[in-house]
């Protein structure tokens, strides 16, 4: 979703997750609980930055 002042929103099962940093000083849910482990890197989160990429642009950020 495309929230205002330029912040990303993910809505899983009700609940609305920051996608980036604007949003999440906006006080949405931080993205974590539901952010995928990278299954080759211990340690690092999937890459979701095409996921970010396509909201800006389809909120016209």
């Amino acid at each position: 979703m495309c929230a205002g002042s330029n912040q990303l929103v993910f809505r899983v099962d009700g609940t609305d997750y920051a996608l980036n940093g604007l949003a999440k000083s906006g006080g949405y849910q931080i993205i974590d609980p539901i952010w995928l482990d990278d299954p080759d890197v211990a340690g690092l989160k999937i890459d979701i930055s095409g996921l970010t990429d396509f909201g800006l642009t389809a909120c016209g950020y």
